[in-house]
């Protein structure tokens, strides 16, 4: 079986040797450029002739050929569908167009085009090469399965304020003066034992398109204290690769017991678009939500969120980075508490760390400011929260289904309303099994 690379190039010369002289003077100099293996100049000279010469069987199987070696598979098949519209007896085009589908992942199409040219009995060599592609196809195609993962998380921990609550001994309001209760609304410390479990299952329908679900469940428990917490959340949705990317469509709920009465349900419907190359990502995000406190309904509220995501993913790197910029806008349900609508924006910073193939440590930040809409009518300044987060997360892979976690983190909340500000720490080491 010939290597991939080897595919492309049998086809070019294939097709050089029958398409016809277009351009006089440029033809050789681009067939030379192309038998050099130095597509990338081919293909910057015949793109700067597109606005004369697009349309022209000739001249846009030179771009198309050109783009596919250096790399331009989208615009390959552009160029390719206007070469078979005027000549569709051109088998070599098909099979270069087909080609150019298969590396943009559309392997539907491209087991298409192979077939079609393979039914018209192609000479031996391209044979061949239509042959290894339609076996590559098929063994991806075929290994479509329903996937099922699972992961079980055990840590223990301590956390210097348990409920993310004041330090401040009084508070002024506009109606007097308020003294926060320790265990209720001021900082209480205290270790605690917390468990995690996640299951994943996923259905492809074809190589592009797939169904994803997810069920997740946290329990963890104040060894000394009261407020214990508890949620479980489940995630719905679509995905598929198109030449703009990966989109998907998830919706999620998550439900929140404190001290086992519900405290607050999350519901969101949300779109992504991720793009990939070269071990670089971007993702753009848009989600709509709804948040409901079933005993405090005044606190009640609509959300719409975006972000853009940035940075590098490449997994035989050391180093990569991740950066991320959001916002999100909050408005409440009931007109009569309009004091609790605000806005939000700010800055996530990731940089995952590989220090061997078994161990990594992922520094990240977060910064975020959200500003009140009106002022509370208990409150003497109008509200703004200044949040910033900084953790250090270690992970060890002893082995394909075990590894050992620590993570150290810093909260700092800093509010005009002393009632909100508050720092936290925490430390917490534990275990996870992948099943």
């Amino acid at each position: 079986m010939l290597p991939k690379p080897s595919y492309t190039c049998l086809i070019l010369l294939l097709g050089l040797c029958l398409v016809k002289p277009v351009f006089a003077d440029d033809f050789q100099q681009i067939k030379q450029l192309l038998t050099q293996n130095n597509p990338q100049q081919a293909y910057h000279i015949l793109s700067t002739k597109e606005e004369y010469h697009i349309g022209e069987p000739e001249y846009d199987i030179l771009l198309a050929r050109s783009a596919l070696a250096a790399g331009h598979p989208n615009e390959a098949i552009f160029a390719f569908e206007r070469v078979l519209m005027t000549t569709p007896s051109n088998q070599i085009a098909r099979v270069e167009l087909a080609v150019a589908y298969y590396q943009v992942n559309e392997l539907e199409r491209a087991s298409q085009l192979f077939t079609q040219a393979q039914a018209a009995k192609p000479p031996e060599p391209l044979k061949e090469t239509i042959e290894n592609y339609l076996a590559r196809i098929n063994e991806k195609i075929s290994s479509r399965k329903h996937q099922f993962t699972g992961m079980l998380s055990l840590n223990q921990g301590r956390d210097s304020n348990i409920n993310s609550a004041t330090n401040a001994s009084e508070i002024d309001l506009v109606i007097g003066t308020y003294h926060p209760i320790e265990g209720v609304d001021k900082q209480t410390a205290d270790s605690y034992s917390e468990l995690i479990n996640r299951l994943s299952y996923k259905y492809s329908f074809n190589i592009n398109s797939e169904f994803f679900s997810s069920l997740g469940y946290s329990n963890r428990d104040n060894n000394h204290r009261n407020f214990d917490t508890q949620s479980a959340d489940l995630k719905l949705g679509y995905s598929h690769t198109t030449g703009l990317g990966r989109i998907s469509i998830p919706l999620s709920y998550q439900s929140m017991w404190l001290d086992n009465k519900q405290l607050r349900e999350v519901s969101t419907v949300g779109t992504n678009l991720n793009r990939s190359w070269d071990g670089t990502f971007t993702e753009y995000s848009l989600q709509y939500g709804e948040i409901r406190y079933p005993d405090q309904s005044p606190l009640n509220v609509d959300f719409t969120a975006v972000s853009i995501a940035l940075g590098s993913n490449d997994d035989k790197a050391m180093l990569n980075h991740q950066w991320a910029i959001f916002y999100g806008d909050e408005t409440p349900t009931n007109g009569l508490y309009e004091f609790n609508a605000r806005e939000y924006m700010g800055m996530q910073i990731r940089l995952p760390i590989r220090l061997t193939p078994t161990h990594y440590i992922t520094p990240s930040v977060v910064y975020q400011k959200a500003e009140y809409k009106q002022q509370h009518p208990f409150f003497s300044d109008k509200r703004t929260d200044l949040y910033s987060s900084a953790e250090l997360n270690w992970q060890w892979y002893f082995s394909r289904q075990w590894s050992l976690t620590s993570q150290l983190s810093h909260i700092e909340s800093n509010s005009t309303v002393p009632l909100y500000s508050h720092t936290r720490d925490s430390i917490y080491a534990g275990f996870n099994c992948a099943y």
